[in-house]
């Protein structure tokens, strides 16, 4: 029995003596509970004896601050904890616990159904957390509907549809241009010369989806919500299982965007940089450029069929540079004509290392009058490479064909240090590192 005011009465004077009157009476336990910290008491709703003498109870509380040797967290195989219980957990646990799971997914690949990983428990009050790996909704026989808003490049889904919201009349601009540049003269061309529907469904050209369909862009609220209905359910009636949608307002060109300290992205480009860097990071800032990730992306897939997606060497390499060059490098890609400081002994092309402490050297990260120095962190495809020198104004062919040449060139064979490229889209200036 909880009785209210009872902590209250056993301060009042004899009143602590009458409770154990009343206690010794009755022959009973009397517990005294702060009414505060009653909102936060753990109910047990269930209590279960296994065969083997095991005592299962089931509580309802808060799992983030439950006192445990290990707490068991529902866990999708990336191990990225993103919603729910997993992200009530990472947010408690701190970014140890999502730094610890991106490098064992990093290390040994995705989490397979019926398996669990641990890691450490970070803040949380216990020693171990278990990542449990459940079986997915739809592979178990249910239907699964979820929405996720997703920051990133809706070119780059891998969806069964993308929505590209179009003027028609117009031309287009924003995530509509940055759509139908990456899917190719054909999709283009397609959707200006068809008749002009409030829905044309297309092929998706170069992109990685089934379809795209093109809707006619109306900023009425009520009109946006139908039109988002109406796509679903042409979703559901061809048996797609998932769609991308561009959000509203999306249509700058360029962006350049700080990343939060704390975030796990964060960490991992730190992390990379100063694996052999040991410099100051002053922040790390990505850059959203929708013209330059559309020539990366067509790039990616001509080189995908050329070479097979094993052979595309898509790689996270370094590349020092002033702070003058930063605006031209962001706006119009890796040109050759302001990259000249790297010199040319393995070639007349754009160089990138991949070591950060390479990049670093003054020579190419030139400090600015504040002794800061700044450093791209970019993706390069490098494909298929040989052995370059100073006298190559473009890659070799490699074989008989004098349209097929290699995509790189490196210093070493062996063991590269750095990667010269040739073709401006081969290389996407993701991060900018600016340090001391």
């Amino acid at each position: 029995v909880w009785v209210r005011g009872a902590l209250r009465f056993s301060k009042t004077p004899n009143g602590g003596e009458k409770l154990l009157a009343a206690a010794s009476s009755h022959k009973c336990l009397i517990q005294l509970e702060d009414v505060a910290a009653e909102s936060e008491r753990e109910e047990v709703v269930a209590r279960y004896f296994l065969k083997q003498g095991v005592q299962v109870i089931v509580y309802l509380g808060d799992i983030t601050k439950q006192e445990a040797d290990a707490l068991v967290n529902a866990a999708n195989e990336d191990l990225r904890h993103s919603g729910g219980v997993a992200l009530a957990l990472s947010k408690a646990a701190g970014p140890e616990v999502q730094r610890e799971s991106s490098d064992l997914v990093r290390r040994d690949g995705k989490v397979a159904t019926g398996d669990a990983v641990m890691t450490s428990g970070g803040k949380l009050k216990c020693k171990k957390l278990l990542h449990a790996v459940g079986p997915e909704k739809d592979k178990a026989g249910g239907r699964e509907r979820e929405l996720q808003v997703v920051q990133g490049d809706i070119i780059h889904e891998k969806t069964d549809v993308i929505v590209n919201s179009t003027g028609f009349k117009s031309e287009p601009a924003g995530v509509s241009k940055a759509i139908l540049t990456a899917a190719g003269p054909p999709v283009q061309a397609e959707l200006f010369n068809g008749q002009k529907h409030k829905f044309i469904y297309i092929h998706s050209g170069l992109l990685g989806c089934k379809e795209i369909v093109h809707v006619q862009t109306d900023q009425e609220a009520q009109a946006t919500n139908k039109t988002c209905k109406k796509v679903l359910k042409l979703c559901e009636s061809k048996g797609f299982t998932s769609a991308a949608f561009p959000a509203i307002n999306t249509g700058t060109n360029f962006k350049k965007v700080e990343v939060d300290p704390n975030s796990v992205e964060y960490q991992d480009i730190a992390k990379g940089f100063h694996k052999t860097a040991k410099y100051k990071i002053h922040k790390i800032e990505r850059v959203q450029n929708y013209h330059l990730w559309s020539g990366y992306f067509v790039m990616r897939r001509k080189m995908e069929m050329k070479n097979s997606a094993a052979e595309l060497g898509e790689k996270y390499l370094y590349h020092g540079t002033s702070a003058e060059s930063c605006h031209c490098i962001e706006r119009d890609r890796f040109d050759r004509n302001y990259t000249g400081a790297h010199g040319a002994s393995y070639g007349a092309g754009v160089y990138f290392a991949i070591n950060a402490s390479y990049s670093a050297n003054s020579r190419y990260a030139k400090p600015d009058p504040a002794g800061l120095k700044r450093m791209y962190v970019a993706r390069v495809l490098t494909g298929h490479h040989t052995l370059g020198d100073s006298s190559m104004k473009s890659p070799p062919q490699r074989g008989d064909d004098p349209s097929d040449k290699y995509d790189s060139l490196v210093d070493n064979l062996q063991s590269p240090s750095m990667y010269v490229i040739f073709h401006d889209d081969q290389a996407y200036p993701e991060y900018l590192i600016t340090f001391i």
